[in-house]
């Protein structure tokens, strides 16, 4: 059964995160139906917890247990197959001394080197997890699922924009169209006014003289005085006159074009970064313009690449609990394991260094875009005309050649065949 916890009171709203108030959880959770919807309220959290740790002074490892008794049965463990070593090394030494005394002499005796183990035991943080719903707690503070590969929130903020020297938190972390909001407010209120401007000046007006129409009339040039084909009756000797609207205002109309130039100055997003071009302008010129025009752009990028990294760091350090050699192989493929050189021995031999984490597994992320990709093969190809001595397949590598994988392989094992060729056969 649920029950009612203070884990959540902090949270709690007056309206339970638009859940029903008088919706009832129990055990039968199909109760709800299928179109009953509630919000979940999920709490992650860090707390300290202790944890035993086991240190093998031989191979320099430590590995950690929840328990004293699992890393005290883990000691003898380790301890029992040392022992069984020196005895089968013993047992060894004293068949030969019985068979052949002379082939072991100068030798010494085997002796027992276990290591010194120790076990200790630390404060340690670890992400917990919690789960509420219609005031009732579901779980509480269970350990994340993805222990022990990934202790860590499992959200992956992006913030495009991070001034720390601001005094508000609605001011220090920012969006990428959260300065764009005022530029886009104007826009509206400008066209918003232009068209009340036409829709006016539809209807500006009449000028009559006192008497010109009866109660009646004067109704009619009220209603549908705007409209085509409209007939007037006046007195005679009266005069009526429509009143010529205001032209449009301009500075109405430039307020709005500046406000669109605006936005293109504030977000970075403008022609130059889109690479549009006339037909005198050069490949080159297109590219410095493009470097200038996402030099504004960096920080967000640079801010991207870090919420990836750290996504890329989860995901590897949880590689262990969700795939074996097996499911590796059939991710990857036949094909790439082939050109690799890899196989399931490898594959293995790669899962035991991200679960044992003696090793720095360092994660970036790099740029390969199209356009970089062009740039870097057109100075490949200014170098390769000005006789810089420049290897095929790096050219083909850069270039935007669909499947260069499999063309610079063909060339190295063509190249490999000519080698072979002038050499001659082996004598």
């Amino acid at each position: 059964m649920f029950e009612n916890t203070d884990l959540f009171q902090e949270d709690n709203s007056d309206d339970d995160y638009h859940n029903k108030k008088e919706t009832k959880l129990s055990e039968e959770v199909d109760l709800l139906g299928e179109e009953e919807k509630l919000t979940l309220k999920e709490y992650w959290h860090k707390k300290k917890v202790k944890r035993f740790f086991l240190y093998n002074t031989l191979e320099d490892t430590i590995e950690k247990f929840e328990t004293k008794e699992d890393a005290e049965a883990k000691k003898q463990e380790i301890l029992a197959q040392y022992q069984a070593q020196y005895e089968d090394a013993v047992k060894m030494y004293q068949l030969q001394l019985t068979t052949n005394p002379q082939a072991i002499q100068g030798l010494e005796a085997p002796v027992n080197d276990a290591p010194d183990i120790e076990v200790f035991d630390r404060q340690v943080d670890e992400m917990n997890y919690a789960c509420s719903c219609c005031g009732y707690e579901m779980r509480q503070d269970t350990p994340s699922p993805f222990l022990p590969s990934y202790n860590g929130f499992p959200f992956f903020p992006f913030i495009a924009k991070y001034t720390p020297s601001a005094e508000e938190e609605v001011l220090r972390v920012k969006g990428i169209v959260r300065d764009l909001k005022d530029p886009n407010r104007e826009i509206n209120k400008s066209r918003s006014q232009f068209l009340h401007i036409l829709n006016t000046s539809a209807n500006s007006g009449w000028i009559l003289d006192k008497g010109a129409l009866n109660p009646e009339q004067k109704k009619q040039l009220e209603d549908a005085g705007s409209k085509p084909g409209i007939v007037l009756e006046k007195e005679p000797g009266s005069e009526v006159t429509r009143i010529e609207p205001a032209g449009a205002s301009y500075a109405h109309i430039n307020r709005g074009e500046k406000a669109e130039m605006d936005i293109k100055e504030i977000s970075g997003i403008n022609p130059d970064a889109l690479a549009i071009q006339d037909k005198t302008t050069s490949g080159k010129a297109i590219a410095l313009r493009i470097k200038q025009a996402v030099t504004i752009l960096s920080k967000i990028f640079r801010n991207f690449r870090y919420t990836k990294e750290m996504l890329g760091g989860a995901v590897f350090n949880m590689i262990p609990n969700i795939f074996d050699a097996n499911k590796l192989a059939k991710v990857l493929g036949p094909k790439f394991m082939e050109d690799n050189g890899i196989d399931k021995g490898y594959l293995n031999a790669f899962l035991s260094i991200i679960e044992d984490g003696r090793f720095d597994i360092v994660i970036t992320e790099s740029d390969n875009s199209a356009t970089l990709r062009q740039e870097s093969f057109e100075q490949l190809m200014s170098m390769a005309e000005m006789g810089i001595p420049i290897p095929p397949d790096l050219m083909i590598e850069f270039s935007n050649m669909p499947d260069s994988a499999t063309v610079i392989k063909r060339i190295q094992e063509f190249q490999a065949q000519q080698q072979q060729a002038q050499a001659g056969p082996v004598k």
